[in-house]
């Protein structure tokens, strides 16, 4: 890693297309402005890191659905090349119905997204749109890159110990329907939480945070 003293005022430069500036420093603090072209990703090292562990705390081996062989022969799977945070090794995964979803499930589109690679990993996710109307889709797609209509998504965490099922409204996952070509983006909003209650969200007074009710 490369280590520079840098005053404010003082620029470094990456490549042709980014710039850093120190703004400017204070006691443990440093103010930094970067500028780059809007297609590079910029993301604070803490709610990337946040986003990385509420997808592998997300993860829940147990979720219903079809066996690890039915998975492995699937030809319709998503394709993100990126893979999704905390799980950049895997770049293909299913969308699967639950075998028993539980009630209420079906008004936000519940469903499980499988990493192909290894079916053991499986995700609750839910159709955004139908969660929050009011989600700023628009910047999402942007975000994205991909210039195709498409569907968007968000990972639903049910805590083994039957606390609150949260949401990771931080980091939508955005799949082209033509190509089936995904990314999951890292939107900064104040008001878009890695972990948002789900009952301030949707209160239908059918849908459990019981894990039990989402697992076979």
């Amino acid at each position: 890693m490369l280590t520079l003293t840098r005053r404010a005022g003082e620029r470094i430069h990456i490549g042709d297309d980014i710039v850093v500036e120190v703004i400017s420093t204070g006691p443990n603090r440093a103010r930094i402005g970067i500028r780059a072209l809007k297609s590079v990703p910029i993301v604070r090292g803490e709610l990337l890191e946040q986003v990385q562990a509420a997808n592998r705390s997300a993860s829940e081996p147990a979720l219903s659905g079809p066996t690890h062989e039915a998975i492995r022969r699937r030809n319709d799977a998503l394709h993100f090349p990126k893979g999704l945070f905390g799980f950049e090794g895997f770049t293909r995964w299913v969308l699967c119905e639950l075998a028993n979803p539980p009630a209420g499930g079906e008004a936000i589109g519940l469903r499980a997204l499988v990493a192909q690679e290894a079916p053991e990993i499986r995700l609750l996710v839910c159709d955004l749109q139908l969660l929050a109307p009011h989600y700023p889709v628009d910047r999402a797609l942007a975000e994205s890159g991909l210039e195709e209509e498409a569907a968007l998504a968000v990972v639903l965490n049910v805590p083994a110990d039957g606390r609150g099922a949260t949401v990771n409204l931080a980091a939508p996952l955005v799949v082209g329907l033509d190509s089936r070509r995904g990314v999951q983006v890292i939107l900064g909003d104040a008001g878009l939480g890695v972990s948002t209650p789900l009952r301030e969200l949707f209160e239908p007074g059918e849908l459990s945070s019981s894990a039990e009710e989402a697992r076979a």
